[in-house]
């Protein structure tokens, strides 16, 4: 996978948003370089929120992250994400599998792999973004 500069970002909402009234600060927003909303993935993330399956800001914002992980091979590989094709969502694992991390250990720094855990909680996300 070829890492490009991506144009998918997403911001996280102030007290000043209140949708139906209501001050919602924290809610994921995805967006593009120039700042338009991308639509679908963020009414995404006002269903999982409206539906009150995770109503800390913490879970939004991994959510959010593995959303934007997912967007962001999307377009490296120019996928179109609403449209995936059958086995993307594997090669996106094995692209998972493939990464590391930076860890902080006493004698420094080092790479280590993204754990299963993270692979299968990343997966379980993007599943339930096409359920």
């Amino acid at each position: 996978m070829q890492v490009t500069e991506s144009r998918v970002f997403y911001t996280l909402s102030t007290e000043k948003f209140a949708p139906f009234g209501a001050a919602k600060p924290g809610v994921p927003i995805f967006r593009d370089d120039r700042w338009k909303i991308i639509e679908i993935p963020t009414r995404w993330m006002f269903y999982i929120i409206s539906r009150g399956r995770s109503a800390r800001p913490n879970t939004w914002e991994s959510y959010a992250d593995a959303i934007l992980d997912f967007l962001r091979v999307c377009e490296a590989n120019d996928w179109a994400y609403m449209e995936l094709m059958s086995g993307q969502l594997g090669l996106y694992r094995d692209q998972l599998r493939e990464r590391t991390r930076t860890v902080n250990t006493a004698g420094g720094k080092i790479e280590k792999p993204l754990t299963i855990a993270t692979i299968n909680h990343r997966l379980t996300i993007v599943s339930k973004f096409y359920d």
